[in-house]
């Protein structure tokens, strides 16, 4: 088998995996604040601020996961026919 045909695979896993963790972040800092008493509990810190960098992180990250699924699809593929 091709390198590249491994490589491009796991490139696009990983960056699906980095983006998961992402989105679990943004869901603690969406949901934990209110659901567990912390925002009363821990009023420094800066949840919507969290949330926002979040958000952020993950919209920066998504240009790039799209691509290299698409890639990595694209070049599989072509090996597949």
């Amino acid at each position: 088998m091709v390198a590249w045909m491994i490589a491009w695979p796991r490139r696009s896993a990983a960056l699906d995996f980095l983006v998961m963790g992402m989105e679990g972040k943004r869901i603690l800092w969406a949901n934990a604040p209110d659901l567990a008493g912390l925002r009363s509990r821990l009023p420094e810190v800066g949840f919507d601020g969290l949330l926002e960098r979040a958000d952020s992180q993950r919209a920066a990250l998504e240009p790039f996961r799209a691509q290299t699924g698409r890639d990595a699809l694209a070049r599989t593929s072509s090996w597949l026919n």
